[in-house]
């Protein structure tokens, strides 16, 4: 048997790329959550809720990663967010750059749009 020794994690360029994210929104006073679970876990009613309570107070973005559909980016407009729709359908098996940069990038841009400030993030 072969043993192949690691020298750092797989997903460490990635770790890299989103702690650098992390730094940059954090000095721009942005506040970025991730909200991730099943289908029909009530991410979006969750979402639109929040939105809800806080958008007089925040300027608050979405963007939506659903491949397949635009349905929750609408939602979360209606609800009053600024919302854009990512269907760049980076799957597994594209090129790790690609995957790792267009998100990030697609971030950057949306909070560049809405020009946050940093009166403007949760305290």
């Amino acid at each position: 048997m072969k043993i192949i020794e690691l020298k750092e994690t797989v997903t460490a360029s990635n770790d890299r790329d989103a702690e650098a994210l992390r730094a940059e929104l954090k000095e721009k006073g942005t506040l970025l959550i991730n909200l991730m679970a099943s289908p029909g876990a009530g991410k979006t009613t969750l979402l639109e809720r929040t939105i809800a309570d806080l958008k007089d107070r925040l300027r608050i973005a979405v963007m939506e990663a659903d491949v397949d559909s635009d349905v929750d980016a609408r939602r979360a407009a209606r609800a009053g967010a600024r919302a854009i729709q990512d269907r760049s359908k980076t799957l597994p098996g594209m090129r790790r750059e690609h995957c790792r940069s267009q998100p990030l990038h697609r971030m950057r841009s949306l909070h560049d749009a809405l020009q946050v400030r940093r009166d403007s993030a949760v305290a």
